[in-house]
């Protein structure tokens, strides 16, 4: 059976048809972290993913994923560590809730 989140994420980071992707209400609350935001740029000619995780203490931490290996990251935000993730593009939004 196909994984429609993966597909999804797959699509997405392919076509970097979206704004950004909020990733919230993490299940392990000893992590620290609040949320994750995932947003497409490209460096140098080259498409990313940039994923910026936000934690209790304060710190943002970055980090740009080429985006072809970003889906199974963003997946794995999306399937293991979150309760919710918002795609927001700019044809709609969409939430996945847990």
């Amino acid at each position: 059976m196909e994984n429609s989140i993966r597909s999804i994420m797959e699509y997405l980071c392919s076509t970097l048809s979206f704004d950004k992707i909020t990733f919230s209400k993490f299940r392990d609350k000893s992590s620290g972290t609040i949320r994750a935001v995932a947003a497409a740029l490209v460096l140098r000619k080259t498409p990313y993913i940039q994923i910026e995780t936000f934690h209790e203490d304060g710190k943002v931490l970055h980090r740009n994923l080429p985006a072809a290996e970003a889906a199974e990251v963003l997946t794995e935000y999306a399937e293991r560590f979150c309760r919710q993730t918002n795609v927001h593009t700019s044809h709609g939004d969409c939430e996945i809730r847990f």
